[in-house]
């Protein structure tokens, strides 16, 4: 493969990389942004005249379907933001490939990890951050039913 070719090729695979990194980024900010409406679904809707607690039946029911409306948007954000890490993973494999293919020089790389620093990173830590987030706040909707049970 000739040289323009290969160098044309890197600039699509580190343009596909930076789109991946930011669409996961805009996945977990919609992740949020829904959370935070679902939120203010309750806030705007409850009864709180007498108190958060105890609830009533209505409250209950409300924030019991809140809560699965909760659960639900963190598994479907869970499962995408899983797979586009993964898929990310890919096209950062791909970069390196192309990385090796246009130079036999270690110090010169943008993604391949230096030969001299242990192996680098692999992975970024921020991959597990959008990966696990979407759980840790499933657990909080899981808390908030349990205690609309439980009231």
């Amino acid at each position: 493969m000739e040289d323009d070719m290969k160098v044309h090729l890197y600039d699509r695979a580190v343009d596909l990389y930076l789109h991946e990194d930011k669409l996961n980024w805009v996945k977990l900010n919609n992740l949020f942004y829904v959370s935070g409406g679902l939120l203010a679904i309750l806030g705007f809707t409850l009864d709180l005249e007498g108190g958060l607690f105890p609830l009533t039946s209505s409250d209950a029911v409300l924030v019991l379907a809140v809560s699965a409306g909760g659960l639900l948007t963190c598994f479907v954000f869970g499962v995408a933001l899983h797979y586009g890490v993964k898929y990310l993973g890919t096209r950062k494999e791909a970069v390196m490939r192309l990385e090796r293919c246009l130079t036999d020089d270690r110090n010169c790389w943008v993604v391949t990890p230096r030969s001299g620093d242990g192996g680098g990173l692999r992975t970024s830590p921020t991959s597990m951050l959008l990966r696990l987030t979407p759980y840790l706040m499933a657990a909080g909707w899981s808390s908030l039913a349990v205690l609309a049970l439980l009231a």
